[in-house]
Order: structure tokens, then C-alpha cells, then sequence
């Protein structure tokens, strides 16, 4: 198991080519959007140009790539990705066990370490502006976004919810100043995320590891049991 990050995401997808991938799906499948597609292109271009910025009190102007804290940018980012896969990586899909991507995180399973080596000079291929870095599997673990994966002797893979080594379980305290109804969403989406993750043999440690970190936190068990997180 191993795990690829695209450096510095935003600033390196080419904005513009990203557009012309854009604009180039919509006339080749000869999709209706209700507006013509040089009035697209000048619409993405207002959105995704001339982004400005202060750093220590100076001005500057963002170049290129695709603009950082906006909602559009994550979008561009997984076209441009999803179109370098499908031109060229097909490939790396072949000799992969296992391939999934998550925006700009990719998750791979090999059959050797050496097949994890081939696939990052691969990745780093597929653009000019492309560079990864890997994380590959240690005492049988790997973390992947939320997730903490554990091959397990008979072949398969355990999940849990990772969590870094700096974490000491403070969240919330149930006596902020806050509407209970932000406490309740707390617990109901860490127990979410605990069950969507975790699998059968870990989801018991994890709720209970999420209860104890609550009950911590000033949370009463009568709150649990009225939020109707624990059944």
C-alpha cells in the first residue's frame, strides 16, 4: 500500500488548459448549458484570474494556476486530474492492484514495492507541472486521508480513524457558550465518520474510544442516548 500527494495542488493546475478541457467537452458532446461557450470561457476566466493577495504587507497578483479558498478550484483541480488518467494513465491502473483518488491524494496497492517506485515516476510524468510525493506502508499501516489502513496476516485490510500523533482528544466542551444544537452535530458526525470508515472488528474500539474522548469533553451519557448515537 502506498499513498501520492500532489504538491502545492492549486497553483500548479494550468488554469487555461484546464478551460480549453472544459470548453472542449462541451462542444464535442455538444452539451446545452444555456450559454455560448466563448461566454463560458470569459466567465472562467473572471473567476479564476487576476486573484490578488497581501503577505507581510505587499500586494501581489497570482499568475497562474487556479485560485486558492474558492469553491470553484477543487473542481478544475479533479477535471484536470480526471483527464490526465483517462489520456494517460492508463498504464498505471494496469499494474496497480488498487486505484483510487481523492482530488489531488491517490490511494494505490501493488504487489511489490518496486511497482510503488514505477508508479511515482509515472505520476510524475503525466504533467510538467506534476510532482508527488509517496508515503508507502510502515509495520503493515498506511494513512490515507481519515483513514488508517492495517494489512492484517491473512491478506485483508483493517480501517480505523487515523488520527495524528499530536491529537489529545479536546473538542467542543458541552459547557460552551455555543447552541447544543453545534454539540450534537459534533457527535453525530464523528460517530458518522467512525461508522462510514471503520470496519466490523475496529468499529467497536472506535465508538468507544469516541465515547471516552466525549465523557472528557463534559458530555453526559444522557446526551448520547438523546442524539441516539450509540445504537
Amino acid at each position: 500500500m502506498a499513498s501520492f500527494d500532489f504538491q502545492s495542488l492549486f497553483t500548479n493546475v494550468p488554469g487555461r488548459e484546464v478551460m480549453r478541457i472544459i470548453c472542449d467537452h462541451v462542444e464535442q458532446n455538444q452539451l446545452k448549458i444555456g450559454i455560448p461557450v466563448s461566454v463560458l470561457v470569459r466567465q472562467l476566466l473572471l473567476c479564476t484570474t487576476n486573484v490578488s493577495f497581501s503577505f507581510l504587507g505587499r500586494a501581489f497578483r497570482q499568475i497562474d494556476g487556479v485560485p486558492m479558498g474558492t469553491s470553484l478550484s477543487p473542481i478544475l483541480a479533479y477535471i484536470f486530474m480526471a483527464r490526465l488518467e483517462r489520456k494517460k494513465a492508463s498504464k498505471i491502473f494496469k499494474r496497480s492492484q488498487l486505484y483510487k483518488r481523492y482530488v489531488d491524494h491517490v490511494l494505490v496497492i501493488t504487489i511489490s514495492l518496486e511497482e510503488t517506485t514505477w508508479i511515482m515516476d509515472e505520476l510524475d510524468r503525466l504533467h510538467p507541472n506534476i510532482r508527488f510525493t509517496t508515503e508507502a506502508e510502515r509495520e503493515d499501516t498506511l494513512h490515507f486521508l481519515d483513514n488508517k489502513m492495517t494489512r492484517k496476516n491473512d491478506g485483508t485490510i483493517d480501517r480505523s480513524v487515523y488520527r495524528k500523533e499530536t491529537w489529545t482528544g479536546q473538542c467542543l466542551q458541552f459547557d460552551s457558550f455555543v447552541s447544543v444544537e453545534y454539540e450534537r452535530g459534533l457527535v453525530r458526525t464523528l460517530f458518522q465518520t467512525a461508522r462510514h470508515i471503520c470496519t466490523e472488528d475496529m468499529i467497536d474500539n472506535e465508538l468507544r474510544q469516541l465515547k471516552e474522548s466525549l465523557t472528557g469533553n463534559a458530555y453526559p451519557d444522557a446526551f448520547f442516548k438523546g442524539t441516539a448515537i450509540l445504537k
